[in-house]
């Protein structure tokens, strides 16, 4: 691109050669810049993606490990504001038991774990 006098002049440069645009092919130029711009925000997003998970894991970690090194005595006293993740999946698995069915049974089978289940293939499943 070179700015002469009251007019804009694109240039394409291939192979080290400098090649003259017309106005009936400002197209290529406009899609070109747009290529070029659309890499450099690519790269930017990219990098701000990595220093963003960087300081999640980072401050995740250290508010986990300040509640993990704390004394048992001190634990019973402490409500922690995140909830590590062995927490979180055991106060899931109390809210949600699993194998939880809301249609009811009509031929109930019962394993030797105490689960419920329809049908023979079901159950023979969960056996083994």
């Amino acid at each position: 691109m070179k700015k002469n006098k009251n007019c804009i002049q694109y240039y394409l440069y291939k192979e080290g050669k400098r090649k003259y645009l017309p106005k009936s092919k400002r197209k290529i130029a406009q899609d070109l810049e747009q290529k070029t711009h659309d890499e450099k925000v690519l790269n930017l997003v990219v990098d701000r993606k990595k220093y963003i998970h960087q300081l999640m894991d980072s401050y995740q970690n250290s508010i986990y490990d300040i509640y993990e090194k704390s004394t048992p005595e001190r634990k019973c006293l402490i409500q922690p504001l995140i909830e590590n993740d062995n927490d979180f999946i055991d106060r899931w698995y109390k809210q949600n038991p699993s194998h939880q069915n809301s249609y009811e049974f009509e031929n109930v089978i019962f394993t030797d774990k105490g689960e419920p289940v329809r049908l023979w293939r079901e159950m023979s499943a969960v056996l083994v």
